[in-house]
């Protein structure tokens, strides 16, 4: 698979962008928050892609190598890059595939501008909650002037356990490059959480929540989510998808918040399957 990268300047800051596969319709793949980046969350995805789809994925600013950026970057600032980058890139017309976080912004654009979004895939997906799992302890946390470094010493093996407690409920059978991955990403950070999630998170509630929205997306969606996430609960994702007006809901059993690197194959499967069904009904 050639993958090629290059940095796209905005002014404010750079965004680092990633293309594969030349032949069919453009997916956009959305990483999520915390110490993530475009090629830890799709390393699996983007080869499974590269077939049948054009796939861009591109880390979000102060993440991976995206740098200079000032603004913070709350659900408003994601959508509005989320646009710059379509519109750079000239795509009228996109799937959006989302991850956590990165599924709240392909929710907030898809509101913003339906007519540029054929379908979405919300993964884990977050901007749909009242509240976080033990909401008060969570804003506290992030309130103390230390919260940002939270998380950033240790060792691997600790980043490990960490891993595996808190994002994953299975075997993970490449956890030792999982764990590389965000090692290597945390070496260029200084903070072990996204703006996102510092910006959104409000005392008595999340400040964006999308769910009473839901009902203005008429795009196929499918929603993938693990049945043991403790950071977004599946109860939430039954809700978006009763709510959704074409939804479909693949619920993965014994996977937690990170389901396309728990289980990458079956992940793969579940998005394939649903993208060459859209596919096919619009030729």
């Amino acid at each position: 698979m050639q993958l090629e990268s290059k940095d796209i300047d905005f002014g404010e800051g750079n965004i680092r962008l990633y293309r594969a596969g030349e032949a069919g319709p453009p997916v956009v793949l959305l990483h999520g928050g915390g110490l993530d980046a475009a090629l830890i969350s799709w390393r699996h995805t983007i080869p499974a892609l590269v077939k049948d789809y054009s796939v861009f994925a591109f880390d979000w600013p102060k993440q991976g190598h995206s740098h200079g950026w000032t603004r913070v970057m709350d659900t408003k600032a994601l959508v509005d890059i989320l646009g710059n980058v379509l519109d750079h890139l000239g795509l009228k017309r996109v799937t959006l595939i989302g991850l956590s976080m990165g599924s709240a912004a392909a929710i907030g654009y898809t509101l913003e501008r339906p007519e540029r979004v054929e379908s979405l895939v919300l993964t884990s997906a977050g901007g749909l909650q009242k509240k976080v799992p033990y909401h008060f302890l969570a804003w506290l946390m992030l309130k103390f002037p230390g919260a940002r470094k939270a998380g950033m010493g240790g060792t691997k093996e600790k980043l490990r356990r960490r891993l595996e407690k808190g994002l994953f409920k299975s075997e993970v059978s490449d956890i030792e490059q999982v764990t590389e991955d965000v090692w290597q990403e945390m070496q260029r950070r200084d903070s072990a959480f996204s703006d996102f999630q510092i910006a959104e998170l409000g005392l008595a509630s999340v400040k964006v929540n999308f769910m009473p929205r839901l009902h203005e997306i008429t795009q196929p969606t499918l929603i993938i989510h693990g049945k043991e996430d403790s950071v977004v609960p599946i109860q939430i994702a039954q809700e978006a998808a009763s709510r959704l007006p074409n939804a479909e809901i693949c619920e993965m059993e014994n996977t937690g918040h990170w389901p396309n690197r728990e289980t990458p194959e079956m992940f793969n499967s579940k998005l394939l399957s649903f993208l060459g069904h859209n596919r096919k009904a619009n030729v």
